[in-house]
């Protein structure tokens, strides 16, 4: 019998993602949990197999939450279901100890594909994603833009992007004024940007919000 856990926010979501995985694969049991701090108290209580996360929150770290979770649960694999491009998250959530990465728009078809990989003691990287990483390699092209963000850049990138100001922006992230200014800064260096509006429609353009 395989334990998973299906931690997602968004009930329709989760209870989709539940029907599918429990008509598709023999010898399961799921638990569901509606938000991560109910999913780490699962994960206390019991052993996984896996943990199915869904990181779906618009100016949350969601790289710095699974490297969380990866450190205190180091041995429950976890596949990511994540509303941004493979091409922009998928890596960072590998290197920080994910075993899988997928998008909402990931067919069900993939997604019973990874679970089943995952199940097994493998790791699953979609054909795209590695597609991508094998480009970079081979090509030994110059890092775009958005790779020469932190994560916590990227985190702020988004939540300035929504037209955020910085005190609010620190109120919610819990950073102070000058830090998070000091990121902007950064940010519209890396960039190479001057303008807020720039920097929105950049975020647009990578689907970042």
């Amino acid at each position: 019998m395989s334990r998973v856990l299906v931690a997602d926010n968004y009930p329709l979501n989760r209870i989709g993602i539940c029907q599918v995985l429990e008509a598709h694969i023999p010898k399961i049991e799921i638990t569901e949990a509606s938000c991560t701090k109910t999913a780490m108290k699962q994960l206390k209580l019991k052993r996984f197999n896996l943990l199915v996360l869904a990181l779906s929150h618009p100016g949350k770290n969601n790289i710095d939450l699974l490297k969380s979770i990866k450190l205190k649960h180091p041995k429950t694999p976890v596949l990511v279901i994540c509303i941004y491009p493979e091409s922009i998250y998928g890596y960072r959530a590998l290197s920080v100890g994910a075993s899988g990465y997928i998008t909402r728009e990931t067919p069900v078809n993939d997604l019973l594909l990874a679970v089943k990989k995952i199940l097994k003691g493998d790791s699953y990287i979609s054909s795209a994603l590695a597609q991508n990483m094998l480009s970079k390699i081979n090509t030994r092209t110059k890092v775009s833009s958005i790779e020469l963000l932190s994560n916590r850049e990227l985190q702020i990138l988004q939540l300035m992007a929504t037209g955020k100001k910085t005190h609010l922006i620190a109120s919610e992230i819990s950073l102070s004024v000058s830090t998070v200014g000091t990121y902007r800064q950064r940010i519209f260096s890396k960039l190479d940007m001057k303008t807020d509006a720039e920097l929105t429609r950049f975020a647009i353009d990578n689907a970042l919000v």
